[in-house]
């Protein structure tokens, strides 16, 4: 079956500056180039593309979400109990986990997959920004420069902005023997929707 996220978009503004840094950091260490994002539910499973599209507009006008990142450094994930990389928190950035932004992915999850028992995905546990995927952090050693944001993303971050839309992305396609770690190369936008009402 598809595999399947949400995420939450920075407004085009703050893309255009994220994207860049995210762009450049991807070419130089042959790592896989994607649109910045919160991931507000990931890798569930559905019948079908219509119904994952249903599930996603209930989420229409569900009101615009403030995102900041108060230190905007970039922190490189790890589980303390196996000590693997887990590809999709290789490198990231802590977002403020206010309650609105816990609400919104809680209602996201109940939305696309009729849970009420949500967590930020571990092993961080945290809403974040990632700035690179990567399944080794040895992939960071081939980088011309240090992965970080830079001075005129961090300032983005941390001054932080309101976010009005989130997308519907395909993945991957499951295989028997997958798990968190597999490290997904590549995504498909299916759809998006605004989080503020009358807004397309």
């Amino acid at each position: 079956m598809v595999v399947y996220s949400v995420w939450l978009l920075p407004p085009e503004e703050v893309i255009s500056v994220l994207a860049g840094r995210i762009a450049r950091i991807s070419h130089s260490g042959g790592l896989p180039d994607f649109m910045p994002h919160v991931t507000l539910a990931g890798g569930f499973d559905l019948p079908s593309e219509h119904d994952a599209v249903q599930r996603l507009q209930r989420l229409q006008g569900a009101g615009a979400v403030f995102c900041r990142f108060p230190s905007a450094n970039v922190v490189y994930g790890k589980d303390p109990s196996t000590g693997r990389i887990p590809w999709n928190q290789a490198a990231i950035t802590l977002a403020e986990e206010t309650e609105a932004l816990t609400q919104l992915a809680q209602r996201t999850n109940e939305a696309m997959i009729g849970s009420s028992n949500f967590h930020w995905a571990r092993p961080i546990g945290k809403p974040h920004l990632s700035i690179a995927y990567a399944d080794n952090l040895s992939c960071f050693g081939r980088l011309r420069f240090n992965v970080s944001w830079g001075s005129h993303a961090s300032q983005v971050l941390r001054d932080g902005f309101d976010a009005t839309t989130v997308c519907l992305m395909q993945t991957n396609r499951r295989q028997p023997d997958d798990s968190l770690t597999e490290y997904v190369k590549e995504w498909r936008e299916i759809a998006r929707i605004s989080l503020v009402a009358n807004q397309s």
